[in-house]
């Protein structure tokens, strides 16, 4: 046993499986910290959240259907 067994060597937002840049998040989340100071902001490319009917948000891809429908076209 040694104290960097107990250091995680993957990115501490959940569901995030990348090394770790800084900070304990992976490249993509450190920059979004340094950016809005806040490691979940901002979506991934090609993405729209989406509201339920539960009002959960969940992601979703970014095709023209979605497009007309998020924006009335």
């Amino acid at each position: 046993f040694s104290p960097e067994d107990l250091i995680p060597d993957t990115c501490a937002v959940s569901g995030c499986d990348e090394a770790i840049k800084a900070r304990g998040y992976c490249i993509a989340h450190y920059e979004r910290f340094l950016k809005y100071g806040d490691p979940l902001a901002g979506t991934a490319h090609g993405q729209i959240g989406v509201e339920t009917m539960q009002g959960r948000s969940k992601m979703r891809s970014a095709l023209p259907a979605d497009l007309k429908e998020a924006y009335g076209f």
